[in-house]
């Protein structure tokens, strides 16, 4: 779920023909394949790249709730969400919601999981290897675009 406010910070749910208008362009970069990888390819802005932070992950159970709670620590930058978004499709993993909070160039996601089954992630094999892929992705990124 999205909020989407004017420039006044208004919400644009009163105005129509604007909530079109937005639909129809996220529709449109949703579904071009190319906009979507050449997103994740752009340069991290000079200003993030002195701050990098190693990705630290958690992933912990709430059974009581159903589902697992992946924590991502990193360093901000460009294409980072579309990153673990890509991995959790890869790893068949079902996104129920999430708390993203950008604090400077540090972000502090939470990620409401489950599998496809919609049951927690209880498979420690599996919680190992989609928090290596995470930390490999986006440490990996990192390396790549911090090179002048």
């Amino acid at each position: 779920t999205f909020m989407v406010l004017d420039t006044n910070g208004e919400p644009i749910s009163h105005d129509d023909a604007r909530v079109q208008q937005i639909k129809k362009a996220l529709e449109e970069q949703l579904s071009d394949q190319h906009t979507m990888n050449s997103s994740i390819n752009r340069r991290t802005p000079r200003q993030l790249r002195f701050f990098s932070i190693p990705t630290r992950t958690s992933i912990t159970h709430d059974q009581q709730k159903g589902h697992s709670v992946l924590e991502v620590i990193a360093a901000d930058r460009p294409g980072l969400l579309a990153i673990i978004g890509r991995i959790f499709v890869d790893f068949g993993v079902e996104l129920i919601t999430a708390k993203i909070a950008t604090l400077g160039e540090r972000v502090e996601d939470i990620f409401f999981i489950t599998d496809k089954n919609h049951q927690p992630l209880l498979d420690t094999q599996l919680c190992d290897q989609i928090q290596q892929a995470i930390r490999e992705r986006l440490d990996q990124q990192v390396a790549e675009t911090s090179k002048p």
